[in-house]
């Protein structure tokens, strides 16, 4: 959770290694390391994982039921918090 952690991890994702791509998607996804939630950002990280691991993309990662969902529960969070009223993307 420290700041030092979140630059290797950055280092590492700069370099293309797995682990650490998969680790800034999570926080960004979490908003671990204190980083903002950013899913449109965790998505590109992902993309960019799968096309490493050769993965082929079924479909827009914007459009994809894991990306609804995450989207999701962030609005629902905020709606807990009273900032908007919950819905459902899926």
């Amino acid at each position: 959770q420290s700041p030092e952690a979140l630059a290797w991890i950055r280092r590492g994702a700069g370099i293309d290694f797995l682990p650490a791509l998969d680790a800034l998607a999570a926080a960004y996804r979490t908003g671990q390391f204190g980083l903002e939630v950013d899913l449109e950002q965790a998505a590109v990280i992902l993309a960019k994982t799968n096309k490493m691991r050769g993965i082929k993309p079924k479909e827009d990662p914007k459009k994809s039921l894991l990306y609804r969902m995450l989207k999701d529960d962030k609005e629902n969070k905020e709606s807990e918090a009273g900032k908007k009223p919950a819905r459902r993307a899926w």
